[in-house]
C-alpha cells in the first residue's frame, strides 16, 4: 500500500509506503474517491496452498502506519 501525493501548488510528487505486504484492495464507492480517510481494509494476496492455509484480512491505520490482522484456520 503506497500513497502518492501531488502538490497542486508546486506540482511536486511524493510517495510514502504505508503497508509493505502484498495485498488486494477492494474497490470503493466512487463517491468517496479523493476524500480524506484514516483506515484502509485489505486482503492478503497469497493463494492458499493447502486446505488449512489461512489468508489474512488487515485494517491499516494510515495515520499511525499500524495495522490489525484477522485470520482463522481454514478461512481464506
Amino acid at each position: 500500500l503506497e500513497r502518492f501525493t501531488l502538490s497542486l501548488d508546486s506540482g511536486a510528487l511524493s510517495s510514502e509506503v504505508i503497508f509493505k505486504q502484498s495485498i488486494e484492495m477492494p474497490r470503493i464507492n466512487t463517491t468517496y474517491d479523493g476524500r480524506p480517510y484514516r483506515y484502509a481494509y485489505l486482503a492478503d494476496l497469497k493463494e492458499p496452498t493447502g486446505k488449512n492455509e489461512t489468508r489474512a484480512l488487515y485494517k491499516v491505520d494510515t495515520e499511525t502506519k499500524t495495522f490489525s490482522e484477522w485470520k482463522e484456520e481454514g478461512c481464506y
